[in-house]
Protein backbone atom coordinates (compact mmCIF):
# COMPACT_ATOMS: atom_id res chain seq x y z
CA UNK A 1 0.00 0.00 0.00
CA UNK A 2 2.84 2.40 0.89
CA UNK A 3 4.69 1.55 -2.32
CA UNK A 4 1.59 2.25 -4.41
CA UNK A 5 1.05 5.55 -2.56
CA UNK A 6 4.68 6.55 -3.20
CA UNK A 7 4.41 5.63 -6.88
CA UNK A 8 1.18 7.61 -7.20
CA UNK A 9 2.69 10.60 -5.36
CA UNK A 10 5.82 10.55 -7.56
CA UNK A 11 3.65 10.25 -10.67
CA UNK A 12 1.58 13.29 -9.62
CA UNK A 13 4.75 15.27 -8.94
CA UNK A 14 6.02 14.47 -12.43
CA UNK A 15 2.68 15.47 -13.95
CA UNK A 16 2.74 18.76 -12.01
CA UNK A 17 6.30 19.50 -13.10
CA UNK A 18 5.42 18.70 -16.69
CA UNK A 19 2.35 20.94 -16.51
CA UNK A 20 4.43 23.79 -15.04
CA UNK A 21 6.90 23.41 -17.90
CA UNK A 22 4.06 23.55 -20.43
CA UNK A 23 2.57 26.63 -18.79
CA UNK A 24 5.96 28.36 -18.80
CA UNK A 25 6.46 27.47 -22.46
CA UNK A 26 2.98 28.75 -23.33
CA UNK A 27 3.46 32.02 -21.42
CA UNK A 28 6.85 32.53 -23.03
CA UNK A 29 5.35 31.86 -26.44
CA UNK A 30 2.54 34.37 -25.82
CA UNK A 31 4.98 37.06 -24.73
CA UNK A 32 7.28 36.35 -27.68
CA UNK A 33 4.42 36.39 -30.17
CA UNK A 34 3.03 39.64 -28.84
CA UNK A 35 6.46 41.25 -28.95
CA UNK A 36 7.41 40.07 -32.44
CA UNK A 37 4.03 40.12 -34.15
CA UNK A 38 3.11 43.67 -33.35
CA UNK A 39 1.61 45.19 -36.49
CA UNK A 40 0.07 48.59 -37.11
CA UNK A 41 -2.54 50.15 -39.35
CA UNK A 42 -0.01 50.63 -42.13
CA UNK A 43 0.17 46.86 -42.82
CA UNK A 44 -1.05 45.78 -46.23
CA UNK A 45 -3.16 42.75 -47.20
CA UNK A 46 -0.08 40.60 -47.78
CA UNK A 47 1.00 40.91 -44.17
CA UNK A 48 -2.46 39.90 -42.94
CA UNK A 49 -2.37 36.90 -45.27
CA UNK A 50 1.00 35.84 -43.90
CA UNK A 51 -0.28 36.09 -40.36
CA UNK A 52 -3.29 33.91 -41.18
CA UNK A 53 -1.16 31.33 -42.96
CA UNK A 54 1.16 31.15 -39.97
CA UNK A 55 -1.74 30.56 -37.58
CA UNK A 56 -1.72 34.01 -35.98
CA UNK A 57 -5.40 34.57 -36.68
CA UNK A 58 -6.50 36.03 -33.34
CA UNK A 59 -5.89 39.77 -33.16
CA UNK A 60 -6.55 42.50 -30.60
CA UNK A 61 -6.78 46.10 -31.76
CA UNK A 62 -5.66 49.09 -29.67
CA UNK A 63 -7.28 52.31 -30.86
CA UNK A 64 -5.49 55.48 -29.70
CA UNK A 65 -8.86 57.21 -30.11
CA UNK A 66 -7.67 60.63 -31.24
CA UNK A 67 -4.19 60.20 -29.81
CA UNK A 68 -1.03 58.71 -31.26
CA UNK A 69 1.40 55.94 -30.50
CA UNK A 70 5.11 56.26 -31.20
CA UNK A 71 5.90 57.45 -34.73
CA UNK A 72 2.39 58.81 -35.22
CA UNK A 73 0.61 55.45 -35.41
CA UNK A 74 -3.03 55.71 -34.37
CA UNK A 75 -3.83 51.98 -34.06
CA UNK A 76 -1.83 48.86 -33.29
CA UNK A 77 -2.57 45.14 -33.29
CA UNK A 78 -1.38 42.19 -31.24
CA UNK A 79 -1.71 38.82 -33.01
CA UNK A 80 -1.80 35.41 -31.32
CA UNK A 81 -1.44 31.85 -32.57
CA UNK A 82 -4.56 30.21 -31.18
CA UNK A 83 -2.90 26.79 -30.98
CA UNK A 84 -0.30 28.19 -28.56
CA UNK A 85 -2.84 29.60 -26.12
CA UNK A 86 -3.87 27.68 -22.97
CA UNK A 87 -7.39 26.26 -22.66
CA UNK A 88 -9.58 27.10 -19.67
CA UNK A 89 -13.18 25.82 -19.37
CA UNK A 90 -13.31 25.01 -23.08
CA UNK A 91 -12.05 28.44 -24.20
CA UNK A 92 -8.63 29.55 -25.28
CA UNK A 93 -7.47 32.43 -23.09
CA UNK A 94 -4.90 35.18 -23.53
CA UNK A 95 -3.44 37.59 -20.99
CA UNK A 96 -3.16 40.89 -22.85
CA UNK A 97 -0.06 43.02 -22.48
CA UNK A 98 -0.55 46.76 -22.10
CA UNK A 99 0.96 48.92 -24.86
CA UNK A 100 4.21 50.33 -23.54
CA UNK A 101 4.75 47.53 -21.01
CA UNK A 102 8.45 46.77 -20.57
CA UNK A 103 7.74 43.07 -21.05
CA UNK A 104 7.36 43.80 -24.76
CA UNK A 105 11.04 44.66 -24.99
CA UNK A 106 13.01 47.83 -25.63
CA UNK A 107 11.58 48.26 -29.14
CA UNK A 108 8.00 48.48 -27.89
CA UNK A 109 8.18 49.86 -24.36
CA UNK A 110 7.62 53.40 -25.68
CA UNK A 111 4.36 52.50 -27.45
CA UNK A 112 2.37 54.57 -24.98
CA UNK A 113 -0.51 56.65 -26.37
CA UNK A 114 -0.37 60.42 -26.04
CA UNK A 115 -2.64 63.31 -26.91
CA UNK A 116 -1.57 66.94 -26.36
CA UNK A 117 -3.67 68.66 -23.72
CA UNK A 118 -5.31 65.43 -22.56
CA UNK A 119 -4.83 62.93 -19.76
CA UNK A 120 -4.78 59.19 -20.56
CA UNK A 121 -7.14 57.30 -18.22
CA UNK A 122 -6.99 53.70 -19.42
CA UNK A 123 -8.16 51.14 -22.00
CA UNK A 124 -11.90 50.42 -22.37
CA UNK A 125 -13.94 47.86 -24.29
CA UNK A 126 -16.91 50.17 -24.99
CA UNK A 127 -16.97 53.70 -26.38
CA UNK A 128 -20.23 55.61 -26.94
CA UNK A 129 -20.21 58.80 -29.03
CA UNK A 130 -22.14 61.84 -27.82
CA UNK A 131 -22.51 64.57 -30.49
CA UNK A 132 -22.04 68.08 -29.10
CA UNK A 133 -23.95 71.22 -30.02
CA UNK A 134 -20.80 72.85 -31.41
CA UNK A 135 -20.04 69.88 -33.65
CA UNK A 136 -17.47 68.29 -31.34
CA UNK A 137 -17.85 64.66 -30.31
CA UNK A 138 -17.35 63.49 -26.75
CA UNK A 139 -17.35 59.93 -25.46
CA UNK A 140 -18.67 57.91 -22.58
CA UNK A 141 -16.70 54.76 -21.77
CA UNK A 142 -17.36 51.50 -19.98
CA UNK A 143 -15.60 48.21 -19.40
CA UNK A 144 -12.13 49.28 -18.29
CA UNK A 145 -9.68 46.47 -19.10
CA UNK A 146 -7.69 45.17 -16.16
CA UNK A 147 -4.43 43.90 -17.67
CA UNK A 148 -3.51 42.07 -14.47
CA UNK A 149 -6.71 40.12 -13.96
CA UNK A 150 -8.83 40.19 -17.14
CA UNK A 151 -8.38 37.50 -19.79
CA UNK A 152 -9.45 37.42 -23.42
CA UNK A 153 -11.64 34.36 -24.02
CA UNK A 154 -11.56 32.83 -27.49
CA UNK A 155 -13.83 30.10 -28.90
CA UNK A 156 -11.40 27.53 -30.34
CA UNK A 157 -14.04 26.21 -32.80
CA UNK A 158 -14.63 29.58 -34.48
CA UNK A 159 -12.93 30.76 -37.66
CA UNK A 160 -10.79 33.87 -37.26
CA UNK A 161 -8.87 36.21 -39.53
CA UNK A 162 -6.10 38.47 -38.30
CA UNK A 163 -7.60 41.49 -40.06
CA UNK A 164 -10.80 41.32 -37.96
CA UNK A 165 -9.96 41.97 -34.30
CA UNK A 166 -11.54 39.73 -31.69
CA UNK A 167 -11.45 42.68 -29.30
CA UNK A 168 -10.95 46.43 -29.73
CA UNK A 169 -9.71 48.46 -26.78
CA UNK A 170 -10.11 52.25 -26.85
CA UNK A 171 -7.80 54.74 -25.18
CA UNK A 172 -9.90 56.99 -22.93
CA UNK A 173 -8.96 60.67 -22.59
CA UNK A 174 -10.00 63.63 -20.50
CA UNK A 175 -8.78 67.23 -20.88
CA UNK A 176 -5.85 67.86 -18.55
CA UNK A 177 -6.70 69.41 -15.20
CA UNK A 178 -5.75 73.07 -14.83
CA UNK A 179 -4.72 75.61 -12.24
CA UNK A 180 -5.95 79.07 -13.18
CA UNK A 181 -4.27 82.06 -11.53
CA UNK A 182 -5.99 85.40 -10.93
CA UNK A 183 -5.12 88.61 -9.10
CA UNK A 184 -7.21 89.68 -6.10
CA UNK A 185 -7.19 93.14 -7.72
CA UNK A 186 -8.66 91.79 -10.97
CA UNK A 187 -10.41 88.43 -10.30
CA UNK A 188 -11.94 88.23 -13.79
CA UNK A 189 -8.71 88.16 -15.80
CA UNK A 190 -6.67 84.94 -16.04
CA UNK A 191 -2.98 85.63 -15.36
CA UNK A 192 -1.78 82.14 -16.19
CA UNK A 193 -3.08 78.63 -16.87
CA UNK A 194 -0.98 75.67 -15.72
CA UNK A 195 -1.93 72.17 -16.92
CA UNK A 196 -1.37 69.22 -14.58
CA UNK A 197 -2.07 65.52 -14.30
CA UNK A 198 -4.63 63.95 -11.99
CA UNK A 199 -3.68 64.39 -8.32
CA UNK A 200 -0.80 66.78 -9.09
CA UNK A 201 0.51 69.30 -6.58
CA UNK A 202 2.13 72.70 -7.09
CA UNK A 203 4.38 74.62 -4.70
CA UNK A 204 3.52 77.92 -3.09
CA UNK A 205 6.07 80.73 -3.76
CA UNK A 206 8.91 80.85 -1.21
CA UNK A 207 11.86 83.09 -0.39
CA UNK A 208 15.38 81.85 -1.09
CA UNK A 209 17.75 82.82 1.75
CA UNK A 210 20.84 82.32 -0.45
CA UNK A 211 19.78 84.89 -3.04
CA UNK A 212 17.12 86.96 -1.30
CA UNK A 213 14.84 86.40 -4.30
CA UNK A 214 11.41 84.80 -4.30
CA UNK A 215 10.91 81.47 -6.04
CA UNK A 216 7.58 81.62 -7.83
CA UNK A 217 7.55 77.95 -8.92
CA UNK A 218 4.42 77.47 -11.05
CA UNK A 219 2.87 80.79 -9.99
CA UNK A 220 2.88 83.72 -12.44
CA UNK A 221 5.21 86.70 -12.02
CA UNK A 222 3.50 90.11 -12.16
CA UNK A 223 5.64 93.04 -13.31
CA UNK A 224 6.06 95.69 -10.63
CA UNK A 225 4.47 93.47 -7.97
CA UNK A 226 5.70 91.02 -5.33
CA UNK A 227 3.77 87.99 -4.14
CA UNK A 228 2.21 88.21 -0.67
CA UNK A 229 -0.35 85.42 -0.30
CA UNK A 230 -2.64 83.04 -2.19
CA UNK A 231 -6.34 82.32 -1.68
CA UNK A 232 -8.92 79.90 -3.03
CA UNK A 233 -11.60 82.60 -3.30
CA UNK A 234 -11.68 86.01 -5.04
CA UNK A 235 -12.63 87.78 -1.80
CA UNK A 236 -9.35 86.76 -0.16
CA UNK A 237 -10.94 85.02 2.82
CA UNK A 238 -9.65 81.43 2.40
CA UNK A 239 -5.90 81.79 2.82
CA UNK A 240 -3.71 78.93 1.54
CA UNK A 241 -1.31 78.07 4.38
CA UNK A 242 0.17 74.79 3.10
CA UNK A 243 3.51 74.63 1.27
CA UNK A 244 1.92 72.76 -1.63
CA UNK A 245 -1.51 72.87 -3.26
CA UNK A 246 -3.08 69.63 -4.47
CA UNK A 247 -5.51 69.84 -7.36
CA UNK A 248 -9.00 68.89 -6.14
CA UNK A 249 -10.20 67.41 -9.45
CA UNK A 250 -11.29 63.77 -9.63
CA UNK A 251 -12.00 61.15 -12.31
CA UNK A 252 -14.67 58.47 -12.20
CA UNK A 253 -12.76 55.66 -13.92
CA UNK A 254 -15.93 53.65 -14.53
CA UNK A 255 -17.37 56.32 -16.83
CA UNK A 256 -14.25 58.46 -17.46
CA UNK A 257 -16.05 61.61 -16.30
CA UNK A 258 -13.99 64.35 -14.64
CA UNK A 259 -15.22 66.74 -11.94
CA UNK A 260 -13.63 70.00 -10.71
CA UNK A 261 -11.15 69.95 -13.58
CA UNK A 262 -10.25 73.65 -13.12
CA UNK A 263 -8.90 74.93 -9.79
CA UNK A 264 -8.71 78.72 -9.36
CA UNK A 265 -6.02 80.44 -7.27
CA UNK A 266 -6.21 84.15 -6.36
CA UNK A 267 -2.99 86.06 -5.67
CA UNK A 268 -2.48 89.07 -3.39
CA UNK A 269 0.58 91.26 -4.01
CA UNK A 270 2.33 94.41 -2.80
CA UNK A 271 3.61 97.19 -5.04
CA UNK A 272 7.24 97.03 -6.10
CA UNK A 273 9.65 94.18 -6.79
CA UNK A 274 11.00 93.36 -3.36
CA UNK A 275 13.95 91.34 -2.11
CA UNK A 276 14.68 89.90 1.32
CA UNK A 277 18.00 90.41 3.07
CA UNK A 278 19.39 87.55 5.14
CA UNK A 279 23.17 88.16 4.95
CA UNK A 280 25.72 90.99 5.03
CA UNK A 281 26.71 90.17 1.44
CA UNK A 282 23.13 90.68 0.30
CA UNK A 283 23.02 93.97 2.20
CA UNK A 284 26.20 95.19 0.47
CA UNK A 285 24.72 94.40 -2.95
CA UNK A 286 21.61 96.52 -2.42
CA UNK A 287 20.54 98.85 -5.20
CA UNK A 288 19.75 102.25 -3.68
CA UNK A 289 16.60 102.43 -5.80
CA UNK A 290 15.44 98.94 -4.85
CA UNK A 291 12.93 97.55 -2.35
CA UNK A 292 14.22 95.42 0.52
CA UNK A 293 13.02 93.79 3.71
CA UNK A 294 15.58 92.97 6.39
CA UNK A 295 14.78 89.47 7.63
CA UNK A 296 17.25 89.20 10.54
CA UNK A 297 19.69 91.22 12.62
CA UNK A 298 23.11 91.42 10.95
CA UNK A 299 26.51 91.71 12.69
CA UNK A 300 28.55 94.26 10.69
CA UNK A 301 31.64 94.19 12.92
CA UNK A 302 34.80 94.03 10.74
CA UNK A 303 32.61 93.76 7.62
CA UNK A 304 32.14 97.41 6.68
CA UNK A 305 35.25 97.80 4.56
CA UNK A 306 35.21 97.95 0.76
CA UNK A 307 31.62 99.12 0.53
CA UNK A 308 30.51 100.79 -2.66
CA UNK A 309 31.06 104.55 -2.40
CA UNK A 310 27.58 105.25 -3.74
CA UNK A 311 26.14 103.10 -0.99
CA UNK A 312 28.00 104.99 1.73
CA UNK A 313 27.33 108.49 0.41
CA UNK A 314 24.21 108.04 -1.67
CA UNK A 315 20.63 108.68 -0.70
CA UNK A 316 18.51 105.55 -0.18
CA UNK A 317 15.12 106.13 -1.79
Amino acid sequence: MNDEFKKDHISKQKDTMEMNKKVKVILFAIIALVTVLLVTSCVDELNYAKLDQSGYQVSVKYDANGGNFTAGTTVMFDSYNISSLPTVDGNKVAKLIKPGDKIRGSANENLVPSKPGYEFVGWYTERTEIPGENGETTYVYSGQWDFDNDRLKIDPNKEYTSKEPVLTLYAAWIPQFKFEFYSIDNPNKVLKTYEVSVGAEIELPEWDEKTGNIKMHQFPTINGKTFLAAYTDPEGKNLITTETIKHHGEIDKETVIATNSVMKIYIDTMDGEWKHIYTVEQLKKMNLNGNYILQKDLDLQDKTRNWEASFVTGKFT
